[in-house]
């Protein structure tokens, strides 16, 4: 059935997402869809991520690219203007170090797995 698809994303659900832990039936299935999508050049979007402990558990599965009210929850067109494109405005500044932050704490969650 697959096979009659052309696809070039997966995207997981946030029922998946909510509160993952390690050693789940949540972890383990979404750890065999990025692998299974990886080895068939299919990126791996998990939607609805919404907490740092979240986002810090799913790193160590490393999908393409993550998505939720973590990083922004939905905004009107001027605000997402100011925040992504606009690098003068104090949205953007904002936001950039935010994700900044976020992205030093999933460095660092990936550092202590390489040494656990």
């Amino acid at each position: 059935m697959l096979k009659k698809f052309n696809f070039d994303e997966i995207k997981v659900d946030r029922m998946f997402i909510t509160g993952i832990k390690e050693d789940t039936y949540d972890y383990i299935l979404i750890s065999n869809i990025i692998e299974f999508a990886k080895a068939n050049s299919i990126r791996v979007c998990c939607e609805g991520v919404e907490s740092e402990n979240e986002l810090k558990v799913l790193s160590k599965l490393n999908p393409n690219c993550y998505q939720g009210y973590l990083f922004s929850k939905p905004c009107k067109v001027e605000e997402f203007e100011e925040s992504y494109i606009n690098k003068d405005s104090n949205l953007y500044q904002d936001k950039l170090k935010t994700l900044s932050q976020l992205n030093q704490k999933k460095l660092e969650s990936m550092i202590q797995v390489s040494f656990k």
